[in-house]
């Protein structure tokens, strides 16, 4: 009736470009750059819902292949201003980076227990007791400049060098990956993505972890 224009016609019988194909778990680890000994970084935001899922992936990766634990780093965004920790949700993610990325630093046998709990509980004071926290230490490293937020800027610093804008963001042997090239966020998905950052691939990589998508909780980031 000439009150509509249709300026663009879609083919239905076109093929996919090359550039839209997806690209098989094994294409996308061949390309992966190698290491004797690899390093997965993972950039989060301790309140975000996604960054959170993706930390329960990390924990049961550690769980299951414990010997992957030495080669994951996860890592907080935020930024420093004026000697004072910011973050995207507010000051109670930022307070909680700073206490994740202390434990990290100054008690790391203790870090991925107390990650867990805090996964479960959004409880801090139940987490520090519960795993045995040194609670004496980790006050000195939250308190101490020269502790914790030089932790923290060392954090943030390598965060914007690879333009980590997202929570999570994964980097391996320093560069840029995508979980979903190798099965989405799931604990098998993220050990074959590690894995495949060795050079030659230990033994434990051969163990099979679930490959169930773990939900993220609501919220944004």
């Amino acid at each position: 009736d000439g009150k509509l224009i249709f300026p663009t016609a879609y083919p239905m019988t076109a093929t996919a470009s090359a550039a839209t194909v997806k690209k098989t778990v094994a294409e996308s680890c061949s390309e992966q750059s190698k290491a004797e000994s690899p390093v997965l970084e993972v950039f989060v935001a301790s309140y975000c819902p996604y960054g959170s899922q993706m930390q329960v992936i990390l924990a049961n990766v550690v769980a299951g292949v414990p010997d992957l634990a030495k080669n994951i780093r996860v890592r907080y965004m935020g930024q420093v201003s004026n000697g004072t920790i910011y973050s995207m949700h507010g000051s109670t993610e930022a307070a909680e980076n700073l206490r994740q990325i202390c434990i990290r630093e100054e008690q790391p046998d203790a870090y991925w227990k107390y990650v867990s709990c805090f996964l479960n509980s959004k409880s801090s004071p139940e987490c520090v007791t519960a795993t045995g926290i040194d609670v004496t230490k980790l006050t000195s490293c939250t308190a101490d400049p020269a502790k914790g937020i030089t932790y923290a800027e060392e954090d943030f610093s390598r965060s914007a060098s690879y333009g980590a804008t997202d929570s999570p963001t994964l980097v391996l042997n320093g560069k840029k990956v995508s979980e979903f090239n190798f099965g989405g966020r799931n604990p098998d998905a993220i050990k074959t993505l590690l894995c495949c950052g060795f050079s030659n691939q230990p033994g434990s990589c051969a163990t099979h972890l679930s490959n169930v998508s773990v939900s993220a909780s609501q919220g944004s980031c």
